[in-house]
């Protein structure tokens, strides 16, 4: 499977390079970058213009304001999406992914190629969200600390200059539990070595 590409519009735009990446074909395939700014729609049902929610104290939705980590897939087929980039709070690249009031972009402004989709055409886009303690997307949502939005159509870009946003994604909806304390977490340890303990005693 080939690496995902991603070129960073700004480095680009110092450089000068818009126009050699074109001429020199590394637009081969359509482009998307990765930020949900521009989208307004408060509702938890959101199907579209949709923003991050997580459940805080109690039944309470709010929209996302601090740091998660995110995943993008995309390409031609909603049944067989390959991994764009990813975002994780523990290797800091997710930091400042959240830029409050449910919305999100990469931190490092990047525009990525969707492969298999040509500029300008229909790809399908997933975004996996979930919590920072939990390692794995799917043990986070299977625990209700994940959520995703799509597959969903969204019609590529042709450059760096024209890649669309996440305009077309659902609201997303996460369940959170605060972090454990190092305190909490040495009590846990302390409790399992004494239930151990014990029950080796007992046999």
């Amino acid at each position: 499977m080939k690496a995902p590409i991603r070129i960073v519009l700004s480095a680009a735009l110092t450089a000068g390079l818009p126009c050699l990446l074109w001429s020199q074909g590394y637009f081969e395939n359509g482009t998307v970058r990765f930020d949900n700014l521009a989208n307004t729609d408060t509702s938890l049902n959101a199907t579209s213009n949709g923003l991050v929610f997580y459940l805080g104290a109690g039944t309470t939705y709010h929209p996302l304001d601090h740091d998660m980590n995110f995943l993008i897939k995309g390409g031609p087929d909603p049944n067989d999406l390959v991994n764009l980039g990813v975002w994780r709070v523990d290797d800091n690249s997710a930091k400042g992914i959240s830029v409050g009031e449910g919305h999100f972009q990469d931190p490092s402004k990047a525009v990525y190629q969707v492969f298999g989709v040509p500029p300008g055409g229909l790809a399908w886009i997933e975004i996996y969200v979930w919590v920072p303690f939990m390692q794995d997307y799917y043990n986070a949502y299977t625990s209700g600390f994940g959520g995703r939005a799509g597959p969903f159509p969204l019609t590529t870009g042709f450059n760096a200059f024209d890649a669309p946003d996440m305009s077309g994604m659902s609201a997303i909806t996460i369940g959170v539990i605060p972090e454990p304390s190092p305190a909490a977490l040495a009590g846990l340890a302390l409790a399992m070595f004494g239930a151990r303990h014990c029950h080796r005693r007992s046999r």
